[in-house]
């Protein structure tokens, strides 16, 4: 069965002047981003967002977290973020739904070259 690409926000964020990055639409450096899943998709890569995030890790370009469930407690989530590192192909959105978690999202343009690492592992 195949899938079609998923239409995914491709969030515009800019880069501040400070080297962070807001979604202000004033700042100079605007950048699309979007989901693992979805690039993947787009690159019809042949690996699963879950072999691509190993790969993120052991490159060093992702790191897995933790924080405090809301629901239960004395229990954590498990959640990944970029790193220093990795902050160069995307940045770390804050997840609305989960408080003190982020989602990695990653630049559009430079994908192509994150995915030939990812291939490479």
């Amino acid at each position: 069965m195949k899938r079609a690409i998923l239409p995914g926000p491709q969030y515009t964020i800019a880069r501040c002047s400070s080297g962070s990055f807001d979604t202000s639409p004033s700042e100079v450096v605007a950048k699309k981003i979007d989901s693992i899943t979805n690039l993947l998709k787009l690159h019809k890569a042949d690996i699963s967002a879950v072999k691509a995030n190993k790969s993120l890790v052991a490159l060093g370009l992702l790191s897995e977290k933790e924080r405090p469930s809301t629901k239960y407690a004395g229990k954590m989530k498990k959640y990944k973020a970029l790193t220093e590192r990795g902050l160069q192909f995307g940045v770390n959105v804050k997840n609305p739904s989960s408080p003190g978690q982020t989602t990695p999202h990653y630049f559009m343009d430079t994908f192509a070259q994150l995915l030939k690492l990812i291939q490479r592992g």
